[in-house]
């Protein structure tokens, strides 16, 4: 049956499908003295088999295999798309020796859970923010240009004035950086690209 199981999981291998197959629920963001803490559930296939806090204030953050079966399933899944690598090349290229002497083998789950649940947690994050404004920098770094008492663009929508609006905005926050809103929703919002 464990053997079937790897061979289900090979199409998902083929696709890099990290963001599909591993993902994170009850998100909770805080601050710590050593930058921001997170708190949520990892799933693996919509299974819960883990729990990741990182209070923020210094130290590894805290995994907890909840559910050893599922894990296992998840570390072969990152074994077998060669996950340790990708992650080995993004940590040496952005000059973090301390993780590359010890080479990709030296790599534990550990590490290359924290680093899909953070950049997960970004992606959350971002989309959220992107409801709320235009965001202007990088996918880690990013202002936004918003309304205030605005949750969500759409909302300008219902008075006709608010479309000239959102063009200005959009075209003052495509002035100061790249806009990171997806093409749907700015489409959506009628904006002209």
């Amino acid at each position: 049956m464990y053997l079937r199981r790897v061979e289900q999981l090979k199409t998902h291998i083929m696709k890099r499908c990290i963001g599909t197959l591993i993902t994170i629920k009850n998100v909770v963001q805080g601050r710590g003295h050593d930058c921001g803490g997170l708190i949520c559930d990892v799933y693996f296939e919509n299974k819960k088999f883990a729990t990741y806090h990182d209070d923020g204030w210094g130290g590894e953050p805290e995994t907890r295999i909840i559910n050893d079966t599922i894990g296992l399933e998840a570390k072969v899944y990152f074994k077998a798309i060669k996950y340790a690598q990708d992650y080995f090349d993004r940590m040496d290229a952005r000059g973090f020796t301390f993780i590359t002497k010890k080479g990709v083998d030296g790599i534990t789950f550990d590490e290359l859970l924290e680093d899909v649940v953070v950049q997960l947690a970004s992606e959350k994050l971002l989309d959220k923010d992107c409801k709320k404004g235009f965001c202007v920098g990088t996918r880690n770094r990013y202002a936004i240009h918003g309304f205030t008492n605005t949750k969500n663009l759409n909302e300008l929508l219902t008075t006709p004035n608010n479309r000239k609006l959102l063009q200005d905005t959009y075209d003052a926050s495509k002035q100061k950086g790249v806009v990171l809103n997806s093409v749907e929703q700015l489409k959506a919002l009628g904006i002209k690209l």
